[in-house]
């Protein structure tokens, strides 16, 4: 099989379809296909890094090439098929009521989206005929999910430095899955 003949889902099957869908019934309110390429904003990054904008987050420093391209964490990525999951309900505060950000009121989000995302995975690889590999990510891996996420459709940075869906707004968890299949990209929004 080589590059440009990607693999096939069961007969009838259509590959991105798929993804959507089952992501979706996942639990997933967004999702979207990127390419596997390096960051648009090395300079950028590696400026914002040098300048210690990452104060005591020391993980961000390391494996800063890692984090610019995602082939370096996983080689044989081609694609990358980002989700997001809608975190916000509302609260309703009393004056004696402590401020917890909401993405921290259930339960770890990087436990529950890391097995959705695991299971999307396996869901594929029953279904798609012919080699591939795949391997899951939360922001707890060297990946900068917010560019691949505007890459991939999902929304764009706000001047919160989060990504903004219009739906959504920035009430997002991300994750994704690299993938060694080619996918159709969908485009940034504008």
């Amino acid at each position: 099989m080589n590059d440009q003949t990607p693999p096939e889902l069961l007969p009838g099957r259509n590959i991105p379809g798929y993804i959507r869908s089952r992501a979706v019934a996942l639990g997933f309110d967004l999702v979207g296909f990127a390419p596997a390429e390096p960051s648009a904003h090395r300079g950028a990054f590696l400026q914002w890094l040098a300048a210690g904008y990452h104060a005591d987050m020391a993980y961000v420093a390391r494996d800063p090439e890692k984090r610019l391209d995602i082939r370096l964490w996983e080689p044989t990525a081609k694609s990358v098929i980002v989700v997001a999951a809608n975190y916000y309900y509302p609260i309703l505060r009393t004056p004696d009521m402590a401020w917890i950000a909401r993405y921290a009121l259930g339960d770890d989000y990087h436990v529950w989206l890391k097995q959705r995302l695991r299971q999307l995975g396996n869901d594929l690889s029953t279904r798609i005929h012919g080699p591939f590999t795949w391997r899951p990510f939360v922001d707890t891996a060297p990946v900068l999910e917010r560019e691949l996420a505007v890459r991939a459709g999902l929304g764009w940075i706000g001047k919160n430095a989060m990504l903004i869906n219009p739906k959504f707004g920035s009430y997002l968890l991300l994750g994704g899955i690299a993938i060694s299949i080619v996918l159709p990209y969908d485009q940034p929004m504008r």
